[in-house]
């Protein structure tokens, strides 16, 4: 459950608005598509926007967009240039990133808040896609020094 703090960031956060804005690295998109399947795909994305925070499945995006599971996630693949798995882990890192910056939330209550169930798990994918842990993304995002490490005696 997210906190008060968390609740203020809206699906509709501006930051997250268009794909470009997320950071999900190379795209191999298609040629263009029908108006019917781009708008699938946009409901789809709109309930990941919308549900980041839960277990979302492959089953549920594809019941928004109104396809079978596996015809959707071609057609997500051809729209957006990459998987819906890859697309709903972008959003809960820009998720993640955000809170990070801007609030004094622990990252264990992130982690939960975004739709991980282990700290452990969501700090490997942060360092993958991120390149640091998620405590130095809030120490350089915010200017910080970095706490001393303590001296053995």
């Amino acid at each position: 459950m997210l906190t008060d703090q968390a609740l203020a960031l809206t699906p509709n956060t501006p930051f997250l608005t268009r794909i470009d804005d997320l950071d999900i690295g190379e795209r191999h998109l298609s040629p263009a598509q029908p108006s019917h399947v781009v708008e699938a795909v946009e409901r789809a994305k709109a309930l990941m926007h919308d549900r980041f925070a839960d277990a979302l499945t492959v089953d549920d995006m594809a019941e928004a967009a109104l396809f079978s599971k596996y015809h959707f996630t071609r057609l997500f693949r051809d729209v957006t240039g990459v998987s819906p798995g890859r697309y709903l882990a972008a959003v809960r890192m820009a998720h993640a990133k955000h809170l990070l910056r801007t609030t004094d939330m622990k990252v264990v209550d992130i982690t939960v808040g975004i739709g991980y169930s282990s700290v452990g798990t969501f700090s490997s994918r942060f360092r993958l896609h991120v390149g640091i842990s998620p405590t130095q993304y809030r120490t350089q995002a915010r200017g910080e020094q970095p706490a001393p490490l303590l001296e053995a005696a």
